[in-house]
């Protein structure tokens, strides 16, 4: 599955290739300093010619090559309340469609790409193309998600018109390994990959020409993990498409990184105790709550103060790389003493050395980015993302049908 590596590529609000932690702050930091920032820009009023039709009318009257329209509703202003936004939603014109349907040669199954956007009646005149994350398989409704966090706000409430799409595919309800089956699909694997956004952005733009009577002046993508690897895609594939790319936390190589989520499961396996009912290592006993809260306890106490301020946040994300050494900084536990949140052991100790360092090959030879220390690790989702989906069936399925080429044989998880 053939991954483009962008560069500096001609969009101003797109930065050169970075480091994989630092490159999402980067991009984060340019376009909400230069590059008219999402959160920050006020509203613009509707273009006078934004009601150019009924949005019932969208249905008979947008016409695009290999896409059928679905449904179209039009939502009252008021009508619909997010969870942790104060104002309810404006009026707006809901848009589901297919594009590209057909049946998978490989597999049988039915296949396009399910899309849906949403048309706010007082439009800002600007296009926001919301990516989704992990494999895909839903269509999220496009309500403009700005990065996630816990926001207050989206885009369309502040005028965009927002598209939102499955990737290329549906989540296989029927399996428990549903959601990369697809993998088996090449042109499936080609839509999640980046031929998705390619087909969905000049059709978006075109139906937003054919509601409101012109089309956006500006566009955005925006999109975390997967839906940040996108904007690679975009950059990459479509350097003229958008006039800002905002990701964070992005994913890249994929492939490189499912392998280095199996090296982090095969290094804590090493010093987890093992499952009474599975017979397989419990990747939670190699690490209790306590002993990630130590560790996070350390990091905090050896940089927070690094950024100038002492405020439980470490921001100088360089420099605390440089300062936290994990053999100094974490107490170690006396021979023969267990962990008890107060100490590592030295085989705990080891184990985190590999795992933030990144995995290796039997040479030696790097195969994949590390991990930036981070008091993060403390978190529910961290643990959650190291002990639990690594050795699930997303990661073990993922990394045999999506993420090899050729994709594995299905015999291997029947």
């Amino acid at each position: 599955m053939p991954f483009t590596r962008p560069g500096r590529v001609g969009n101003p609000c797109v930065t050169p290739w970075a480091s994989p932690w630092a490159l999402g702050l980067g991009l984060l930091a340019l376009l909400l300093s230069g590059c008219a920032g999402i959160d920050a820009a006020p509203r613009r009023p509707a273009h006078p010619a934004s009601a150019a039709m009924a949005c019932e009318a969208l249905a008979s009257q947008f016409a695009y090559p290999h896409t059928r329209i679905v449904s179209v509703e039009a939502v009252a202003a008021g009508q619909l309340s997010l969870p942790g936004i104060a104002e309810t939603m404006p009026a707006h014109c809901v848009v589901r469609g297919s594009m590209n349907e057909r049946i998978g040669p490989v597999d049988g199954k039915p296949y396009a790409i399910d899309f849906e956007m949403r048309l706010p009646t007082a439009w800002n005149e600007r296009f926001f193309y919301q990516t989704n994350g992990g494999l895909d398989g839903f269509v999220v409704p496009a309500y403009g998600n700005i990065l996630g966090g816990g926001p207050t706000s989206n885009g369309l409430l502040k005028g965009f018109a927002v598209i939102s799409s499955d990737g290329g595919h549906r989540f296989d309800r029927s399996t428990p390994i549903g959601g990369a089956t697809f993998g088996l699909d090449p042109q499936a694997r080609l839509d999640y990959g980046y031929d998705a956004v390619v087909q969905l952005t000049p059709m978006a733009k075109a139906l937003i020409h054919r509601y409101y009577g012109k089309g956006p002046d500006t566009s955005y993508l925006v999109g975390t993990s997967n839906g940040g690897r996108m904007g690679f895609v975009a950059a990459s594939r479509l350097p003229q498409a958008f006039d800002g790319i905002l990701v964070s936390t992005p994913g890249y190589n994929l492939p490189r990184a499912a392998v280095a989520q199996v090296w982090d499961a095969q290094q804590f396996a090493r010093i987890a105790r093992t499952d009474a009912k599975t017979g397989r290592p419990d990747l939670r006993s190699a690490f209790s709550p306590a002993d990630l809260a130590l560790l996070s306890a350390r990091i905090l106490a050896r940089c927070d103060g690094l950024d100038g301020l002492v405020d439980g946040i470490v921001a100088d994300t360089a420099g605390y790389q440089a300062a936290f050494d994990l053999q100094r900084d974490v107490p170690a536990c006396a021979p023969g003493a267990a962990p008890d949140g107060h100490c590592l052991s030295p085989a705990q100790k080891d184990v985190l050395a590999r795992v933030f360092g990144g995995p290796v090959d039997s040479s030696g030879r790097r195969l994949y980015a590390g991990l930036a220390w981070d008091p993060g690790v403390a978190g529910r989702g961290w643990a959650e993302w190291k002990f639990d989906y690594s050795v699930g069936p997303r990661d073990a399925i993922a990394l045999a049908f999506v993420m090899t080429t050729p994709p594995a044989s299905p015999e291997v998880v029947t």
